[in-house]
């Protein structure tokens, strides 16, 4: 058994390193998981808290309407769509959510260490999302970052998978004729099933989705992008020095 074992690994790796073949542009993407439920706990209340402090109150919502940047008071569209609090607050400077965005961050950290160097990692920003039956986020990416990440809070099975899809796939889709698929991945998309205190990270470039929820109880996510520098440049940047000023 253990030398069928052997056998099957060297095979695996011999798979995996091809004599003559060269994967270049690839994606990383990093799905990790923690079983600290106390702490899922603590970050759903806050989540929670968050959406009865908005009752009656301006809120950003999500599926159809984030595409719009819509914001409103209406708590039947916020029943219907799920709210954000992506359009009103940065969560990262709430104090409430200090210990949360520490956790978030010593995991990202953990996660990342092995290929990347950590050090003065912090949060950009971070928001909680809270989708209802039905509520899903369209496509979308996250702009002027690096890396980025969702944490699942509360994922009930058929809460909707995330979709990360490949930017190349106009050009990989355009020679496809009946009966063969994308070369020579055989697809463009990259499904995950969420699961509950499962973190994803991700370029922040790559365009991702969601399926709808179906589970019948809400999903609820704490979406982030991680700062390795790049807000303080780019607010400089925008102020307009120079990027040489910038970096210095």
């Amino acid at each position: 058994m253990v030398k069928l074992l052997m056998l099957i690994l060297q095979r695996q790796t011999l798979m995996q390193q091809p004599e003559f073949r060269n994967d270049i542009f690839s994606t990383p993407v990093w799905i990790g998981g923690s079983e600290d439920a106390d702490t899922r706990a603590s970050i759903e209340a806050l989540s929670y808290a968050f959406k009865k402090r908005q009752e009656g109150e301006v809120t950003g919502l999500v599926s159809e309407e984030w595409d719009k940047q819509t914001k409103t008071k209406d708590e039947n569209a916020k029943a219907k769509n799920g709210i954000t609090s992506f359009f009103s607050e940065n969560l990262v400077f709430n104090d409430d959510w200090a210990e949360a965005g520490q956790f978030l961050l010593n995991m990202a950290g953990t996660m990342l260490s092995d290929t990347h160097d950590v050090r003065g990692m912090k949060l950009g920003n971070m928001w909680t999302t809270i989708y209802p039956q039905g509520g899903f986020v369209p496509q979308h990416i996250h702009s002027c970052f690096s890396v980025s990440g969702v944490y699942y809070v509360k994922a009930e099975p058929d809460c909707g998978e995330i979709i990360f899809k490949d930017p190349s796939w106009v050009a990989k889709t355009m020679n496809i004729w009946s009966g063969n698929g994308p070369f020579p991945h055989g697809s463009t998309s990259f499904v995950v099933d969420p699961k509950p205190g499962m973190m994803i990270l991700f370029p922040s470039w790559l365009p991702h989705s969601t399926k709808s929820n179906k589970s019948g109880e809400d999903r609820i996510i704490i979406s982030f992008n991680l700062d390795f520098g790049e807000v303080n440049k780019n607010q400089l940047l925008h102020s307009g020095i120079t990027e040489t000023e910038a970096e210095e």
